[in-house]
């Protein structure tokens, strides 16, 4: 006895994959593997990475790999869509979550600039300049390691350092005569987001470091020579030789570490997952809550709109004052 069929269509980014009658359909959502048969309910869910199984009206079945997308079902997906114009949008500006989240980002941006963009420049510049060649060497290659270590690894790593049970935070701090300071730096909501932000500094602090290297490093040693000759101290050639021989450098590195601290995601999601309650909650992680979690694809498009235009904006006027830069040059 043949099973009961329905009607499957299969379409990629690039093309219709298949167009025709199925007998069931077994696919791997982000909460678990389905098995859809003829005459499911309607249903729609988020893909996860897995095999995809579909069995054809003749009873061949054919498998896949599936790395992503939707599954939808009678039109639970697409016949009940309706055009919400600017619905979605009303609603993020009024939304006290969108607006904790930004706060959140925008705290990551400024400590970010502190430390990837104004201590990352001194570390460089001292590394540059006054530490001889194999220690200065061996110093950006220590600090440069986290930058290429995995974001999961170096989550993972940093909540089991500040677990405070075996963790080595509280007992370091402790000996150092801090002990009083010492707690659930992840579990205490007033804590939790300076300590996931720290755990960026220290990972990608050296990536800086690096980068402004190669921008000390093109600035010839025949100006800082003739500075002290003309009796120019330390303080004065950093602030009136190396910043303005550099300025491409540090646009380029404010820019990038701006645009990196709201597109955050990986360090949060799993170091706190925006907990504890939403204290952590950065428009990264409330884009994906609400799109693969609540189901609601419109809503979580709007945050993603949100973040692009962030993006774009920093993005825009980067290459505006590179524009206006390179103007200058060549004039002069």
């Amino acid at each position: 006895m043949s099973m009961a069929t329905f009607h499957l269509q299969i379409v990629t980014p690039d093309r219709m994959v298949y167009d025709g009658q199925a007998e069931r359909v077994i696919v791997r959502t982000l909460r678990g593997d389905v098995c859809i048969l003829a005459r499911h309910i309607d249903y729609a869910a988020p893909l996860g990475i897995g095999e995809a199984r579909v069995t054809d009206a003749e009873g061949t079945t054919r498998v896949a790999v599936c790395s992503g997308g939707m599954i939808g079902v009678d039109g639970a997906l697409y016949k009940s869509m309706e055009f919400v114009g600017l619905k979605y949008f009303q609603k993020l500006f009024a939304d006290e979550k969108v607006w904790h989240a930004l706060l959140n980002n925008a705290k990551y941006a400024v400590i970010s600039i502190v430390f990837q963009v104004g201590l990352a420049l001194i570390i460089a510049h001292l590394l540059n300049n006054f530490a001889n060649r194999r220690f200065a060497s061996m110093t950006r290659v220590i600090i440069f390691i986290p930058a290429v270590v995995s974001l999961t690894a170096i989550g993972l790593l940093w909540v089991i350092a500040y677990n405070p049970s075996i963790g080595f935070v509280n007992p370091v701090l402790e000996k150092i005569g801090l002990g009083a300071i010492a707690h659930d730096w992840l579990g205490d909501s007033k804590t939790a987001m300076w300590s996931v932000i720290m755990v960026s500094q220290w990972q990608y602090i050296g990536e800086m470091v690096m980068l402004y290297t190669v921008g000390l490093q093109s600035v010839p040693r025949e100006i800082y020579e003739a500075a002290s000759i003309d009796g120019a101290n330390g303080f004065q050639t950093f602030f009136q030789i190396t910043i303005p021989m550099i300025k491409s450098t540090i646009l380029m590195n404010t820019t990038i570490t701006i645009i990196g601290a709201f597109m955050v995601f990986d360090e949060v999601y799993v170091m706190t997952s925006g907990g504890p309650g939403n204290a952590t909650e950065v428009l990264a992680t409330l884009m994906y809550k609400t799109g693969f979690r609540k189901d609601n694809m419109g809503y979580a498009s709007a945050i993603g709109v949100l973040l692009f235009v962030i993006t774009f904006i920093f993005s825009f006027i980067q290459m505006r004052m590179y524009n206006v830069k390179e103007t200058m040059k060549g004039e002069s």
